[in-house]
């Protein structure tokens, strides 16, 4: 049985409409900048990053998001696919 995709962002596209400009903040320091910067649908709640053969986890900060700033996603776990 496979596995689904996680759901990754599309850094540097052209947003979606209703999408926002959210930041991925923690995690691995080595994650590059351009994968921290993403448009993402208001009602996403996690982000999966793949970086260094395994996946780094956001989850919005629920505070930031209803504040009408930027949102926020911290990062959360690390996980990796079994071989």
């Amino acid at each position: 049985m496979s596995r689904p995709e996680p759901r990754r962002p599309r850094a540097h596209a052209a947003p979606a409409p209703g999408a926002a400009h959210v930041h991925l903040v923690g995690g691995p320091a080595d994650l590059p900048q351009e994968l921290r910067r993403h448009f993402l649908r208001a009602e996403t709640d996690t982000v999966t990053i793949p970086h260094r053969g395994g996946y780094e986890h956001f989850a919005c900060v629920t505070s930031t998001r209803e504040s009408g700033g930027t949102p926020v996603y911290q990062w959360t776990k690390r996980t990796t696919t079994a071989r």
